[in-house]
Protein backbone atom coordinates (compact mmCIF):
# COMPACT_ATOMS: atom_id res chain seq x y z
CA UNK A 1 0.00 0.00 0.00
CA UNK A 2 2.80 2.28 1.21
CA UNK A 3 4.26 1.83 -2.42
CA UNK A 4 1.34 2.66 -4.14
CA UNK A 5 0.82 5.64 -2.44
CA UNK A 6 4.53 6.63 -3.13
CA UNK A 7 4.37 5.96 -6.68
CA UNK A 8 0.92 7.85 -7.06
CA UNK A 9 2.91 11.01 -5.12
CA UNK A 10 5.88 10.95 -7.70
CA UNK A 11 3.10 10.46 -10.31
CA UNK A 12 1.42 13.64 -9.29
CA UNK A 13 4.24 15.40 -8.79
CA UNK A 14 5.63 14.84 -12.28
CA UNK A 15 2.15 15.92 -13.36
CA UNK A 16 2.40 19.07 -11.73
CA UNK A 17 5.58 19.85 -13.43
CA UNK A 18 4.51 19.44 -16.56
CA UNK A 19 1.09 20.93 -16.55
CA UNK A 20 2.69 24.12 -14.78
CA UNK A 21 6.33 24.58 -16.70
CA UNK A 22 6.52 27.45 -19.16
CA UNK A 23 5.91 26.46 -22.52
CA UNK A 24 9.27 26.83 -24.62
CA UNK A 25 9.78 29.94 -25.76
CA UNK A 26 8.95 30.34 -30.03
CA UNK A 27 12.26 31.58 -32.13
CA UNK A 28 9.94 32.75 -34.69
CA UNK A 29 5.95 33.38 -34.67
CA UNK A 30 4.62 33.33 -37.94
CA UNK A 31 1.46 34.84 -39.78
CA UNK A 32 -0.57 34.04 -42.17
CA UNK A 33 -3.97 33.28 -44.07
CA UNK A 34 -4.78 29.49 -44.41
CA UNK A 35 -5.30 29.42 -47.96
CA UNK A 36 -3.51 27.23 -50.44
CA UNK A 37 -1.70 30.84 -51.97
CA UNK A 38 0.23 31.30 -48.78
CA UNK A 39 0.85 27.31 -47.92
CA UNK A 40 4.26 28.09 -47.33
CA UNK A 41 4.32 28.14 -43.64
CA UNK A 42 2.24 24.93 -43.17
CA UNK A 43 4.25 22.90 -45.79
CA UNK A 44 7.71 24.04 -44.43
CA UNK A 45 6.40 22.97 -41.12
CA UNK A 46 5.05 19.39 -42.21
CA UNK A 47 8.72 18.67 -43.80
CA UNK A 48 10.79 19.40 -41.15
CA UNK A 49 12.66 22.54 -42.81
CA UNK A 50 12.16 24.99 -40.17
CA UNK A 51 13.67 22.42 -37.69
CA UNK A 52 16.45 21.59 -40.31
CA UNK A 53 17.46 25.67 -39.36
CA UNK A 54 17.18 24.74 -35.81
CA UNK A 55 14.09 26.99 -35.30
CA UNK A 56 11.59 26.54 -33.03
CA UNK A 57 8.24 28.05 -34.47
CA UNK A 58 4.78 28.88 -34.04
CA UNK A 59 1.87 29.50 -37.24
CA UNK A 60 -0.69 31.69 -36.08
CA UNK A 61 -4.08 31.38 -38.94
CA UNK A 62 -5.68 34.77 -39.75
CA UNK A 63 -8.72 35.03 -41.86
CA UNK A 64 -7.81 38.24 -43.57
CA UNK A 65 -4.59 40.46 -44.03
CA UNK A 66 -6.16 43.30 -42.08
CA UNK A 67 -6.21 41.74 -38.63
CA UNK A 68 -2.85 40.21 -39.56
CA UNK A 69 -0.83 43.46 -40.28
CA UNK A 70 -2.32 44.47 -36.59
CA UNK A 71 -0.50 41.49 -35.20
CA UNK A 72 2.56 42.48 -36.83
CA UNK A 73 1.93 46.34 -36.02
CA UNK A 74 1.08 45.27 -32.32
CA UNK A 75 4.53 43.09 -32.33
CA UNK A 76 2.72 39.73 -31.83
CA UNK A 77 3.93 38.37 -35.11
CA UNK A 78 7.62 38.00 -36.43
CA UNK A 79 7.01 37.43 -40.02
CA UNK A 80 3.48 37.14 -42.16
CA UNK A 81 2.73 35.57 -45.51
CA UNK A 82 0.30 37.83 -46.60
CA UNK A 83 -1.41 39.73 -49.51
CA UNK A 84 0.07 42.61 -51.01
CA UNK A 85 -2.03 45.87 -50.73
CA UNK A 86 -2.79 45.48 -46.68
CA UNK A 87 0.86 45.34 -46.65
CA UNK A 88 1.29 48.08 -48.20
CA UNK A 89 -1.42 50.08 -46.45
CA UNK A 90 0.07 49.46 -43.30
CA UNK A 91 3.65 50.31 -44.17
CA UNK A 92 2.72 53.51 -45.23
CA UNK A 93 0.97 53.80 -41.78
CA UNK A 94 4.49 53.51 -39.87
CA UNK A 95 4.39 49.62 -39.25
CA UNK A 96 8.03 48.52 -38.79
CA UNK A 97 8.26 45.82 -41.61
CA UNK A 98 9.36 45.30 -44.36
CA UNK A 99 8.70 43.17 -47.91
CA UNK A 100 11.51 40.55 -48.09
CA UNK A 101 10.05 38.00 -50.93
CA UNK A 102 7.62 37.35 -52.78
CA UNK A 103 5.30 34.37 -52.05
CA UNK A 104 2.81 33.55 -54.94
CA UNK A 105 1.11 35.01 -57.69
CA UNK A 106 -2.81 35.54 -59.29
CA UNK A 107 -4.87 32.47 -57.56
CA UNK A 108 -8.53 34.94 -57.06
CA UNK A 109 -10.98 33.19 -59.19
CA UNK A 110 -15.11 34.19 -59.76
CA UNK A 111 -16.85 31.30 -59.40
CA UNK A 112 -20.78 31.15 -59.82
CA UNK A 113 -24.09 28.98 -59.35
CA UNK A 114 -24.13 28.40 -62.68
CA UNK A 115 -22.89 29.73 -66.00
CA UNK A 116 -25.70 31.68 -66.53
CA UNK A 117 -25.91 33.33 -63.30
CA UNK A 118 -26.29 37.22 -63.05
CA UNK A 119 -27.10 39.19 -59.82
CA UNK A 120 -24.79 39.62 -56.32
CA UNK A 121 -21.05 38.89 -55.89
CA UNK A 122 -19.72 38.34 -52.66
CA UNK A 123 -16.35 40.12 -52.26
CA UNK A 124 -14.93 40.20 -49.05
CA UNK A 125 -13.90 43.38 -46.65
CA UNK A 126 -13.12 46.86 -48.01
CA UNK A 127 -9.18 46.90 -48.39
CA UNK A 128 -8.44 43.66 -48.58
CA UNK A 129 -6.55 42.02 -51.37
CA UNK A 130 -9.73 40.44 -53.33
CA UNK A 131 -11.71 43.70 -52.93
CA UNK A 132 -8.49 45.70 -54.07
CA UNK A 133 -8.28 43.02 -57.34
CA UNK A 134 -12.08 43.22 -57.87
CA UNK A 135 -12.82 47.48 -58.08
CA UNK A 136 -9.53 47.71 -59.97
CA UNK A 137 -9.45 44.54 -62.35
CA UNK A 138 -12.36 42.21 -62.03
CA UNK A 139 -15.33 44.49 -62.40
CA UNK A 140 -15.12 45.95 -65.14
CA UNK A 141 -14.30 42.88 -67.31
CA UNK A 142 -17.46 40.43 -65.77
CA UNK A 143 -20.27 40.28 -68.47
CA UNK A 144 -22.97 40.59 -67.60
CA UNK A 145 -22.60 43.00 -64.44
CA UNK A 146 -22.64 41.89 -60.86
CA UNK A 147 -23.75 43.85 -57.80
CA UNK A 148 -21.08 43.87 -55.35
CA UNK A 149 -21.51 42.87 -51.97
CA UNK A 150 -18.60 43.53 -49.68
CA UNK A 151 -17.41 42.37 -46.00
CA UNK A 152 -18.72 38.81 -46.28
CA UNK A 153 -15.98 36.74 -44.13
CA UNK A 154 -14.25 34.44 -43.20
CA UNK A 155 -13.57 33.31 -46.68
CA UNK A 156 -15.64 29.90 -46.41
CA UNK A 157 -19.01 32.17 -45.54
CA UNK A 158 -19.29 33.05 -49.50
CA UNK A 159 -19.00 30.13 -50.59
CA UNK A 160 -21.67 28.65 -48.73
CA UNK A 161 -24.17 31.25 -49.35
CA UNK A 162 -22.98 30.79 -53.03
CA UNK A 163 -24.88 26.75 -52.30
CA UNK A 164 -28.04 28.95 -50.38
CA UNK A 165 -28.17 31.13 -53.37
CA UNK A 166 -28.65 33.90 -51.29
CA UNK A 167 -25.46 35.66 -53.47
CA UNK A 168 -25.27 34.26 -57.66
CA UNK A 169 -21.33 34.44 -57.56
CA UNK A 170 -18.21 35.21 -55.40
CA UNK A 171 -15.02 36.08 -56.30
CA UNK A 172 -12.68 33.34 -54.20
CA UNK A 173 -9.56 31.20 -53.67
CA UNK A 174 -8.54 27.95 -53.30
CA UNK A 175 -9.42 25.63 -52.07
CA UNK A 176 -12.70 27.33 -51.85
CA UNK A 177 -12.92 27.48 -55.57
CA UNK A 178 -12.43 23.45 -55.84
CA UNK A 179 -15.07 23.17 -53.62
CA UNK A 180 -17.52 25.16 -55.43
CA UNK A 181 -17.03 23.47 -58.60
CA UNK A 182 -17.12 19.89 -57.00
CA UNK A 183 -20.56 21.18 -55.70
CA UNK A 184 -21.63 21.97 -58.78
CA UNK A 185 -20.92 25.24 -59.57
CA UNK A 186 -18.70 26.66 -62.18
CA UNK A 187 -15.60 28.72 -62.18
CA UNK A 188 -15.57 31.18 -64.80
CA UNK A 189 -12.74 34.06 -64.33
CA UNK A 190 -9.53 33.19 -63.52
CA UNK A 191 -8.24 36.87 -62.79
CA UNK A 192 -4.35 35.47 -62.55
CA UNK A 193 -4.85 34.27 -65.85
CA UNK A 194 -6.93 36.93 -67.41
CA UNK A 195 -3.93 40.11 -65.92
CA UNK A 196 -1.24 37.49 -67.62
CA UNK A 197 -2.94 37.76 -70.99
CA UNK A 198 -3.24 42.16 -70.39
CA UNK A 199 -0.15 42.71 -68.50
CA UNK A 200 2.41 39.89 -69.63
CA UNK A 201 2.34 38.40 -65.70
CA UNK A 202 -0.03 37.04 -62.93
CA UNK A 203 -0.21 40.19 -59.93
CA UNK A 204 1.21 39.75 -56.86
CA UNK A 205 -0.90 38.82 -54.46
CA UNK A 206 1.02 37.02 -51.66
CA UNK A 207 4.44 38.25 -50.02
CA UNK A 208 6.74 37.79 -47.61
CA UNK A 209 7.31 40.37 -44.96
CA UNK A 210 9.44 40.95 -41.82
CA UNK A 211 9.69 43.14 -38.72
CA UNK A 212 12.50 45.21 -37.46
CA UNK A 213 13.48 42.45 -35.25
CA UNK A 214 13.93 39.37 -37.31
CA UNK A 215 15.54 42.26 -40.02
CA UNK A 216 18.11 43.30 -37.25
CA UNK A 217 18.96 39.72 -36.52
CA UNK A 218 21.15 38.43 -39.45
CA UNK A 219 21.45 34.83 -38.52
CA UNK A 220 17.73 34.46 -38.05
CA UNK A 221 16.85 36.87 -41.77
CA UNK A 222 19.39 34.40 -43.90
CA UNK A 223 17.85 31.39 -41.98
CA UNK A 224 13.99 32.15 -42.84
CA UNK A 225 15.06 32.97 -46.20
CA UNK A 226 16.68 29.83 -46.61
CA UNK A 227 13.34 28.01 -45.13
CA UNK A 228 11.59 30.31 -47.89
CA UNK A 229 13.07 29.71 -50.57
CA UNK A 230 13.62 25.72 -50.22
CA UNK A 231 9.35 25.58 -49.67
CA UNK A 232 8.89 27.25 -53.31
CA UNK A 233 11.32 25.40 -54.61
CA UNK A 234 9.40 22.11 -53.01
CA UNK A 235 6.11 23.62 -53.86
CA UNK A 236 6.90 23.93 -57.57
CA UNK A 237 8.45 20.11 -57.56
CA UNK A 238 6.26 17.12 -58.75
CA UNK A 239 5.29 16.38 -54.45
CA UNK A 240 4.48 20.07 -54.11
CA UNK A 241 0.10 19.21 -54.69
CA UNK A 242 0.28 16.91 -52.44
CA UNK A 243 2.44 18.08 -49.63
CA UNK A 244 0.25 20.96 -50.03
CA UNK A 245 -3.58 18.62 -49.44
CA UNK A 246 -1.89 17.26 -46.53
CA UNK A 247 -0.54 20.37 -45.03
CA UNK A 248 -3.75 22.21 -45.19
CA UNK A 249 -6.28 18.97 -44.43
CA UNK A 250 -7.75 19.37 -48.01
CA UNK A 251 -8.54 17.00 -51.09
CA UNK A 252 -5.79 17.54 -53.75
CA UNK A 253 -6.19 20.36 -55.93
CA UNK A 254 -7.97 19.27 -59.73
CA UNK A 255 -5.87 22.41 -60.37
CA UNK A 256 -3.30 24.97 -59.21
CA UNK A 257 -4.50 28.36 -60.28
CA UNK A 258 -1.38 30.70 -58.46
CA UNK A 259 2.39 30.67 -59.09
CA UNK A 260 4.24 30.20 -56.00
CA UNK A 261 7.53 32.57 -57.09
CA UNK A 262 9.65 34.36 -54.84
CA UNK A 263 10.52 36.88 -57.00
CA UNK A 264 8.57 40.36 -56.62
CA UNK A 265 6.58 41.91 -59.71
CA UNK A 266 6.98 45.59 -59.26
CA UNK A 267 4.45 46.65 -62.28
CA UNK A 268 1.51 44.45 -61.27
CA UNK A 269 2.17 45.84 -57.39
CA UNK A 270 2.18 49.58 -58.73
CA UNK A 271 -1.53 48.77 -60.52
CA UNK A 272 -2.40 47.69 -57.12
CA UNK A 273 -1.13 50.07 -55.00
CA UNK A 274 -3.31 52.89 -57.57
CA UNK A 275 -6.41 51.23 -57.34
CA UNK A 276 -6.08 51.16 -53.03
CA UNK A 277 -4.81 55.02 -53.74
CA UNK A 278 -8.18 55.06 -55.07
CA UNK A 279 -10.30 53.81 -52.71
CA UNK A 280 -8.51 55.87 -49.89
CA UNK A 281 -6.41 53.05 -48.51
CA UNK A 282 -3.47 54.75 -49.27
CA UNK A 283 -2.23 58.16 -49.55
CA UNK A 284 0.65 58.07 -52.66
CA UNK A 285 1.58 55.07 -54.41
CA UNK A 286 4.91 54.41 -52.29
CA UNK A 287 8.41 53.40 -53.52
CA UNK A 288 10.87 50.39 -53.66
CA UNK A 289 12.97 52.17 -51.20
CA UNK A 290 9.76 52.05 -48.54
CA UNK A 291 8.37 48.92 -49.18
CA UNK A 292 10.97 46.14 -50.08
CA UNK A 293 13.85 45.76 -47.35
CA UNK A 294 17.08 46.95 -49.71
CA UNK A 295 15.09 48.73 -51.51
Amino acid sequence: MQKVIIAWLVLLAVSMIILFSPEPQADLRIGVIRTVDAAHPFVAQAQGFFKDEGLNVIVYSFGTSPPLAEAIASGEIDIAYMSFPPAATWISKGTKMKIVSGASRGGDIVCVRDVNATGKIAVSKKGTMTENIYRGFVKEKLKPEFEPIYGIEPPDMPTALLVTEDVDAVLIWEPFATKIEDSGGACIFDVGEEWKKEYGTKYQRNILVATDRVLSNKTMFDKILRVHNRTIDFLNSPQGDAAIAEAMGIAPLKKRRMEYNSSLDWPSMVKLMETAKAGGYLKEVLSKEELIYGG
